[in-house]
């Protein structure tokens, strides 16, 4: 095979395959055989679809059927010849007419006979053919774009740094292409101003091509000339490697020299006018009618009070005017867009950040083919002229105003004329009447006195001639007999050549100011006594803080005479410290005139005397001022506050201890608590104590509250001498106490508890307190509070469970809390009452029953009065009794939700029988821990004061004696405020304290409830004597009585006997 067909297999790889196998139909290439003369014997179904034909219409025609060419042209001799062709173009005709571009290969091809064919492979040029027009077409629009703009192109081949430019390029730099060669990257970027270096793509930092695919920026490079000119350089990666790093790029150089200068030098001049307009205070505003597009100068920007970066609307521009001004701002500019009339108003203003001001804006509407077509203005801030403006029109106002009201007299005289010149006021002042006031100064001195007239005659030459202000005073005798003292003020007036040509002044009578001072002496003296006898220290200073003078309490006080103390300064005599700190407390006198204020001393200040003793003392000190405002000196008032300070260290100390024992109280003992609970460092080796008394309730009923009081504050005694004092201690109430202290190990908690148990039954306190010897006990509960997540009343709970279990295992003796102890699960669980009496108090659930209280004399009216009794329902239908839940409750604390609640239900329930007519009196009990709580008095009181009047009369409260004596002064005044509210008290269980008699005589009450225990057993003769003594009592005290516990008709007789007035217990009715 010679060199051409070498060429023609090895680029026709579809030719060789047809040529090396048998021809089926469905061959992928466009082929066909022809023999010597044309004739085609074969073709594939590519080719036969290219010519738009079937098979039929192509086998046996020739060659030149389809060939746009005749069979005697030269490309015809070469299709059929004996040398392979290469990609000929030709032209084939189509059956349907149209032609397609082609290029054609052939070669020789024999059959297996050995007859010896063409074979002609036919590829379509027609999509090609068309690319080249299109890519033509492209290259002369591009070479248009870049002659109108007059761009350079340029080319950079980064892998291989091939460089490539145009003649344009070369040229904005003053060079042709061939002054550049040999071109590089380095060659251009020599060219680049070292400050614009790294903008170039062709700079060191190309690499950042391969994030983005394009550059465009402006740059400075050298011109032939050697002057710097700026281009305008993008570049764009128009190829990549494999790899897909930048291989090609192209891009473009535009010269914008004369457009950056041209823009540069437009900033400057925007620049300066942006400074005269900063200077000036005055910003340019303008509004495109047609694009909406508003632009404020940085002037306008910073009156408005927004950012340099704030683009405005129109609507946001008229919205910044106070809302006031926007319907006139609004009206000028629609004006403006009708008759091309301008403005120019000074408009309230509203910046961003809320601030009111004055601005004045200017504006016009500029016109474009008779159309508006913007709005330009001006916008500048005229707060403080329209301040100033505004106080001279106040200022002539009040200047008239006080002329008038203040009865000052204005003058003036013409020096050359020699015309003097009087206001209606100074007519007034020197008595003459309307019409008849002098006209030259002759004649003003003939009204005058002697004195006066000498006085007058001389202060006018001075003025006139030496150019000195008038000031005098005049006394004259008007025509009436009155005597006045004026004042006469004036100054000269000079003309061009200095010389005086008016006199000008004001007259006030000072009169009256002359009483009034004589008055203010007299005053004065009449102070100065009262401040030497009141029972406040007063000391005066001037204004260096020199003392001036003081009165005789505050001798008394600083220690120091008057006179040994004037002149002194104040920090010499005010040696004042901190009672807690003692820490030096500045001199209030010079804390008030440096400060020009009232300056108040420190609560906790104390005044140390010459003699080192000290006073407790509370002070004020107030500035003096002179009519213009200026400090003259300072005012001290200041006490002997060591009785005050006493009484209220000892009321901080009663609010946070027990009266009784002085122990802490239980709100005062929690706070800490709660403090410890939350800091898990304090929680570490701190332990929690729960002591309850042994029968402590058998001590108060045998011997009376006297002997338990004492034997609480013995307890109180013992408790303080068993811990140290970084111990808290305190008395919860009754006969609890509690102990939050830090022990080394359990062991140590342990010993301190058991000590102390040790030492409360050593039987010593009544003997120590009233030469009693009693046993008495202690139960504690011990809870460590290390890892312990509970709240306060939940540690409680835990210690007072762990001092119920010491009770249960035989009292006197300590019980540690423990999560694993059986037992102490138990009486754990014990508390679920707990949570039955919590939920039944908020969610309403208790069950009320009513048990009738009948009069002796009226035996079966169940329906005038009844005792409303409370039970908890225990979740299964069933009912828990008062006996078994208000121990727990006592115990937890909850008696006053359930007491209040109770109360509640009555008033609701006596408010619903009034309205059915069914209406009875009810009672109610208290429980003792309530009735000793304020804040229960004080909500009891409040829901009394909001019921009406007809529901607090049907209401009756019951409170045991005990709970009386256990806060006798509050309860009686509780009982007492009960019944001014109209509601009615009974004296619940009256006989069983022992202490009944000395108190009752002062009890607020109407009802005596005699205790149970007495109606059991009147067969009893000293029972019987008692019941009889309660009755008298009674009787004497205007109370009624109520016998409780009744169970049979004989009990029934025998009360009625003694004329009880009221019977209640099973033999009248059961709680239904």
């Amino acid at each position: 095979m010679d060199q051409s067909h070498q060429r023609a297999a090895t680029t026709r790889p579809d030719l060789d395959q047809a040529m090396s196998c048998g021809l089926p139909n469905t061959f992928p290439s466009a082929v066909f055989i022809a023999d010597a003369q044309g004739m085609i014997a074969y073709a594939s179904d590519a080719f036969i679809a290219q010519l738009g034909a079937s098979r039929t219409d192509v086998l046996g025609k020739t060659l030149f059927d389809f060939l746009v060419a005749t069979p005697d042209s030269p490309a015809a001799a070469a299709l059929l010849g004996d040398h392979s062709v290469v990609d000929m173009p030709a032209d084939l005709q189509r059956r349907d007419g149209s032609t397609c571009s082609v290029l054609l290969c052939a070669d020789h091809w024999r059959d297996p006979d050995g007859q010896q064919y063409r074979l002609i492979q036919v590829t379509d040029q027609t999509a090609i053919n068309q690319a080249q027009k299109d890519l033509t077409l492209a290259k002369l629009q591009l070479e248009c774009c870049l002659e109108s703009s007059k761009a350079g192109t340029w080319e950079w081949n980064v892998q291989t740094n091939e460089i490539r430019i145009d003649d344009r390029w070369a040229a904005s730099l003053g060079y042709s292409v061939k002054d550049l060669e040999p071109l590089s990257r380095d060659t251009l970027l020599h060219l680049a101003h070292p400050d614009d270096i790294h903008l170039l793509c062709l700079g060191h930092d190309h690499q950042a091509l391969n994030d983005k695919a394009s550059a465009d920026v402006e740059v400075r490079m050298r011109h032939r000339d050697g002057h710097d000119v700026w281009v305008r350089h993008r570049g764009h990666v128009i190829s990549r490697t494999p790899d897909q790093k930048p291989e090609w790029l192209f891009g473009t150089h535009i010269l914008i020299d004369h457009e950056k200068k041209a823009h540069q030098a437009l900033q400057a001049r925007y620049s300066i006018l942006e400074r005269v307009s900063n200077l000036s205070g005055v910003g340019a505003w303008e509004v495109d009618i047609k694009t909406q597009q508003v632009f404020w100068s940085q002037e306008t920007k910073r009156i408005h009070g927004v950012s340099e970066r704030y683009e405005p609307t129109i609507e946001e521009g008229i919205n910044f005017y106070a809302p006031e001004a926007r319907p006139i701002i609004s009206a000028a500019v629609e004006n403006g867009m009708t008759t091309g009339q301008s403005w120019d108003l000074e408009l309230p203003f509203i910046r961003k950040s809320g601030q009111r001001i004055w601005v004045r804006a200017f504006g016009a509407v500029e016109f474009k083919d008779g159309e508006p077509d913007r709005i330009i203005g001006a916008f500048q801030e005229i707060t403080e002229k329209v301040h100033d403006r505004n106080e001279l029109i106040a200022a002539k106002e009040w200047t008239a105003y006080a002329a008038a009201k203040g009865r000052v007299g204005l003058w003036s005289l013409d020096t050359v004329l020699g015309e003097l010149n009087w206001d209606s006021q100074m007519t007034s002042h020197f008595g003459f009447a309307p019409g008849s006031e002098p006209k030259t100064v002759s004649d003003w001195l003939k009204s005058l006195s002697i004195d006066s007239r000498r006085q007058l005659k001389v202060a006018v030459r001075n003025s006139m001639f030496s150019g000195t202000d008038l000031d005098l005073e005049l006394t004259l005798q008007t025509s009436s007999g009155q005597h006045k003292v004026l004042k006469v003020v004036g100054a000269p007036h000079l003309d061009q050549e200095d010389t005086v040509d008016r006199l000008q002044g004001a007259c006030f009578d000072l009169t009256e100011h002359r009483q009034m001072m004589a008055r203010l002496e007299e005053q004065a003296s009449k102070l100065s006594v009262t401040l030497s006898s009141i029972g406040d220290g007063v000391i005066t200073a001037d204004d260096m803080g020199r003392v001036t003078w003081m009165n005789p309490e505050a001798e008394k006080i600083t220690g120091r005479t008057a006179q040994e103390v004037e002149g002194m300064q104040s920090v010499d005599l005010l040696r004042i410290v901190d009672e807690k700190t003692r820490d030096p407390i500045p001199c209030p006198i010079e804390d008030c005139l440096k400060q020009r204020s009232v300056v108040i001393l420190a609560p906790n200040a104390v005044l140390l005397r010459p003699d080192d003793t000290e006073i407790a003392i509370d002070d004020s000190v107030a500035p003096l001022l002179d009519s213009e405002d200026r400090i003259i000196g300072a005012v001290m008032v200041f006490r002997d506050s060591s009785t005050q300070r006493g009484l209220s260290r000892d009321i901080a100390f009663r609010a946070n201890h027990d009266s009784l024992t002085g122990l802490l109280n239980r709100e005062a003992f929690l706070r800490q608590l709660e403090a410890c609970l939350a800091d898990p460092v304090k929680q570490n080796g701190s332990y929690l104590f729960f002591i309850d008394l042994d029968h402590f309730k058998r001590i108060n009923d045998s011997i009376g509250h006297e002997a338990g009081d004492a034997v609480l504050a013995c307890i109180a005694d013992v408790l303080r001498e068993s811990v140290d004092e970084t111990a808290a201690v305190s008395r919860l109430g009754g006969d609890e106490f509690s102990i939050l202290l830090r022990a080394k190990t359990q062991e140590r908690a342990e010993a301190i508890g058991k000590d102390i148990c040790r030492r409360a039954t050593e039987g010593s306190c009544l003997k120590r307190s009233m030469d009693i010897s009693i046993n008495t006990g202690t139960s504690i509960g011990i809870v460590s509070l290390a890892n312990q997540h509970v709240t306060a009343a939940e540690a409680l709970k835990m210690a007072d469970i762990a001092a119920y279990a010491a009770k249960n295992n035989g009292r006197g003796q300590i019980c540690v809390w423990s999560d694993l102890d059986s037992n102490m699960q138990a009486m754990s669980r014990q508390t679920s009452l707990i949570n039955l009496i919590e939920d039944a108090t908020r969610d309403g659930s208790w069950i009320v029953q009513e048990q009738c209280i009948q009069r002796v004399d009226a035996i079966g009216d169940s329906n005038t009065f009844a005792e409303l009794l409370i039970r908890l329902p225990d979740g299964n239908g069933g009912m828990i009794a008062p006996s078994d839940f208000l121990p727990a409750a006592e115990r937890y604390g909850l008696m006053q939700e359930i007491d209040l609640w109770m109360c509640n239900h009555a008033l609701d329930r006596i408010a619903a029988t009034l309205q059915t007519g069914a209406a009875k009196l009810y009672s109610v009990n208290i429980s003792a821990s309530s009735v000793s709580s304020g804040r229960f008095r004080r909500s009891v009181l409040d829901l009394l004061g909001a019921a009406p009047e007809q529901v607090r009369k049907l209401l009756c409260f019951e409170v045991t004696e005990t709970a009386i004596l256990t806060n006798y002064d509050g309860c009686r005044q509780f009982l007492a405020n009960l019944r001014t509210l109209g509601a009615s008290v009974a004296i619940d269980d009256f006989g069983a304290g022992s202490t009944s008699f000395r108190h009752f005589q002062h009890l607020p009450a109407d009802y005596l409830k005699i205790d149970g225990s007495f109606i059991q057993n009147m067969n009893n003769p000293i029972e019987a004597a008692s019941i009889q003594c309660f009755l008298r009592m009674a009787e004497v005290a205007n109370f009624q009585t109520i016998a409780e516990h009744v169970e049979d008709e004989g009990q029934i007789a025998a009360l009625a006997a003694l004329k009880v007035d009221f019977l209640q217990g099973f033999a009248l009715g059961r709680p239904e």
